[in-house]
């Protein structure tokens, strides 16, 4: 299944969740490593802008360097570098992205299955390495979960305006799509346990 040297483990997240999540960090958007921005003042009038747009979520997600966070560091780029194709970045292929997360990386989940998740990378570490990485029964997944309740109803509204306004990220929606889809196929073989698939 796997190339020998592959050490690579990772957790894909639903793009719009993401989004999302990055822009409720610290009440004023994370701007990423590898964000074009040159300094600390620099990088609060970015977010004054943001903020005094109508739709902030929107502003958010359209400056150079959000989109696409998590296609971007698949291909080895950091998540806030401005996207530019095809010079940096390849047009996205569902035929090359599962190659990528089938053979590139040893293992990944998905964080809206978490507990699936683990023990899918523990398998398939064991698997390949015959040893085991992680004690996922040392995680305290109700902390976790609650700490991300506390979030939603703002996530909610936050999530409406995507939707109504257009949000659309295809790099990320399409690498979502074939995790998804890999991710599935795996906890199928493997039998373990999932909530979305």
């Amino acid at each position: 299944d796997f190339v020998k040297n592959n050490t690579i483990l990772a957790m894909f997240r639903e793009p719009r969740d993401r989004l999302i999540s990055a822009f409720l960090f610290r009440n004023g958007g994370m701007l990423p490593s590898g964000f074009p921005h040159k300094n600390d003042i620099n990088k609060f009038n970015i977010r004054q802008k943001i903020l005094d747009s109508k739709v902030p979520i929107m502003a958010y997600s359209q400056l150079p360097g959000i989109p696409s966070c998590q296609y971007k560091m698949l291909y080895g780029y950091m998540c806030g570098e401005p996207m530019i194709y095809p010079k940096v970045l390849p047009i996205v292929s569902r035929i090359d992205l599962k190659r990528r997360l089938s053979v590139d990386i040893i293992a990944f989940g998905l964080t809206n299955e978490f507990s699936a998740s683990l023990a899918l990378i523990e398998t398939l570490v064991q698997k390949h390495y015959g040893t085991y990485i992680v004690n996922h029964t040392k995680l305290n997944l109700p902390r976790i979960r609650s700490s991300i309740m506390n979030v939603g109803v703002k996530h909610d509204s936050l999530e409406q305006d995507l939707i109504k306004y257009g949000w659309e990220d295809t790099p990320d929606n399409t690498l979502y799509e074939v995790a998804k889809e890999i991710f599935c196929e795996r906890c199928m073989k493997y039998n373990i346990p999932t909530e979305h698939c």
